[in-house]
């Protein structure tokens, strides 16, 4: 196949590129400037190694690719649940069915736009949240990112979502400062009491309490396709003498020794303790998650979270006075920075009540 730009008979301007290591291409155009810009470009692209075959890259559609991320990416993460289910929910969209190349920062901000105007699931009153659409948002960036890479190959222009005009821009949402109002921890764990077949689940709550620890380091978390379960806390990891267990399946990756309160050390205690060990509490993610929505709603608590009771649990370490270096330690957050958030106003006052 010869190579260059060639005149047709109905007017037409062909170019061609023959070039080793890679399959022969031809485009026709109207005119020579075109014919030879597009084989300039073609030719650069393909000695930096960024040509990939035109039918490739119209077939590959938003869906597919998201689709090859769940299989690739998200199978890695200990959030995979959470990170399918957007998926799925995204490849049901209408931008889905776009081909990855033809997809442009307008797009993902009309997405924007007719999500800000949906009805949130939980409750029909409300619009979906920035919080949520955000989470949608850099999804399909990263998306588009792995497009990018040498292995995947599918995308050479930018990230369209790094494109997007400054209005669509979706701000991090700002951390959650909710804690018990008046009598909510008590009307909470009485209804938790009452509802609850799972005895465990009411003494996870008051553990968390005591000791600000993650729902995942508790009770552990399901398998994702590439990673195995995690038991949470296990009873080889609780030493009653020395007070304190052993947190493993930690959000930094350490193993953290956290020292046991009275409350927290008596909720242990009364604990039947297996002979052959396992798993400390016996609650699922699932089940955990619905008996606290089941709770709320019976006690008439709006707005309220178990990881907000991680947030408790912080505030009132430093509300007893304990230095902040002392409570990240216990609370293993990755910087003290972390631990700050939670010496708000209302803690610093009630601290300060108590000196």
């Amino acid at each position: 196949m010869a190579t260059g730009i060639f005149k047709r008979g109905d007017g037409q301007h062909q170019a061609k590129i023959q070039k080793k290591g890679y399959p022969k291409v031809s485009r026709t155009f109207d005119t020579a400037e075109l014919a030879t810009e597009w084989r300039t470009t073609t030719l650069a692209d393909m000695i930096r190694g960024d040509w990939m075959p035109r039918k490739q890259v119209e077939i590959v559609t938003l869906e597919k690719a998201l689709t090859k991320y769940a299989d690739e990416r998200s199978a890695m993460k200990k959030g995979e649940r959470q990170e399918l289910v957007r998926i799925e929910f995204l490849k049901n969209r209408s931008i889905a069915k776009k081909a990855i190349s033809a997809i442009e920062a307008e797009d993902i901000e009309d997405y924007i736009t007719e999500r800000r105007a949906e009805p949130s699931k939980r409750d029909k009153t409300k619009h979906v949240s920035d919080a949520t659409i955000r989470l949608e948002v850099m999804l399909l960036s990263a998306v588009f990112t792995a497009c990018k890479s040498k292995r995947w190959n599918y995308l050479k222009t930018v990230n369209p979502v790094s494109e997007i005009d400054e209005e669509f821009r979706l701000k991090k949402s700002t951390k959650r400062t909710r804690r018990f109002v008046g009598n909510e921890e008590n009307r909470l764990l009485a209804a938790l009491d009452k509802q609850c077949r799972n005895r465990d689940i009411p003494i996870v709550v008051r553990f968390a309490t005591a000791t600000a620890a993650r729902q995942s380091e508790l009770i552990g978390k399901s398998a994702t396709t590439k990673r195995p379960a995690t038991p949470g806390l296990t009873w080889d990891k609780v030493d009653l003498k020395m007070r304190s267990v052993t947190f493993t399946d930690t959000k930094n990756g350490h193993n953290r020794v956290v020292p046991l309160g009275s409350a927290a050390l008596a909720l242990l205690s009364a604990l039947p303790r297996p002979i052959h060990g396992g798993k400390v509490f016996a609650v699922t993610q699932d089940g955990l998650i619905r008996a606290m929505q089941s709770a709320c709603a019976a006690a008439e608590i709006e707005d309220f979270t178990f990881h907000d009771l991680r947030h408790e649990a912080t505030s009132r370490m430093i509300e007893d006075g304990h230095p902040v270096a002392i409570v990240q330690k216990i609370t293993g957050h990755s910087s003290a920075e972390m631990t700050e958030r939670y010496t708000h106003i209302d803690t610093l006052k009630t601290a300060m009540r108590m000196r």
